[in-house]
């Protein structure tokens, strides 16, 4: 904490610019990946099947889509927990990696932990 209500990380950033750095990378999160199914849906339409074999056409897709379910469990994990944010905003965290991605979900969490941060430091 410095002067004037102020708190800092260990590298002397402050912890309400980290905060709102986490909610531009939320909207980033949001827009870049949509940006792929908008073009997909441009293509082809609402064609589910398609997308799915699209989606799962090699081995690297896979691995893909392995990594970002794994993740989203991390972040349900964390989220709900209750040691880093309250319930509510745990909820939010994983109602939006659900609905939207681990590129909005994670940022959003740790928007939530940096407010929290901020809020309670001495």
């Amino acid at each position: 904490m410095t002067g004037a209500g102020r708190v800092l990380d260990s590298r002397g950033m402050r912890v309400q610019t980290l905060a709102n750095l986490m909610l531009g990378l939320v909207v980033l999160g949001i827009v870049v990946p949509f940006s792929a199914v908008a073009l997909f849906l441009l293509d082809h339409g609402p064609d589910l099947p398609e997308l799915l074999d699209q989606a799962v056409a090699n081995r690297i897709s896979v691995f893909a889509w392995l990594d970002v379910i794994v993740s989203a469990l991390v972040v349900a994990v964390a989220a709900l927990s209750r040691r880093f944010v309250s319930t509510t905003e745990g909820v939010w965290s994983v109602v939006f990696t659900c609905a939207l991605g681990v590129s909005a979900g994670l940022p959003l969490f740790f928007y939530f932990v940096l407010r929290r941060e901020a809020s309670t430091a001495p």
